[in-house]
C-alpha cells in the first residue's frame, strides 16, 4: 500500500534556523548544497549531528530542531513545519 504525503520544500540561507515543534510532522529531510557544512540539533540540547549531504530520520521528529549551516540548505517536510521558522 502506498501512502501519499503533502510535502513542500524550501531553501534557507546561511545561518541558524530553528523549526518549532510540530505534532503533524510526518516526514523530514534536510539537504545541504555541495561543499556546505551543517549540523542539526533535535529537541534543544539533544547534541549536534553533522549533515554531510542529507539527513532523513526514519521517524520524523515532532520536537523543535535547529539547523546551523555555512551555506544554502533545503528542508523537505509537511507544510506546517515551516510555520514560525526563525
Amino acid at each position: 500500500m502506498l501512502n501519499k504525503a503533502n510535502l513542500e520544500s524550501r531553501e534557507f540561507p546561511v545561518g541558524t534556523h530553528t523549526f518549532p515543534a510540530d505534532s503533524n510532522r510526518t516526514y523530514l529531510m534536510v539537504v545541504v548544497a555541495n561543499g556546505v557544512t551543517a549540523t542539526i540539533e533535535f529537541n534543544e540540547g539533544g547534541g549536534l549531528v553533522p549533515i554531510t549531504d542529507y539527513i532523513e530520520p526514519l521517524v520524523a521528529p515532532i520536537s523543535t530542531f535547529t539547523v546551523v549551516s555555512t551555506g544554502v540548505f533545503y528542508v523537505v517536510s509537511v507544510p506546517s513545519t515551516f510555520v514560525g521558522v526563525v
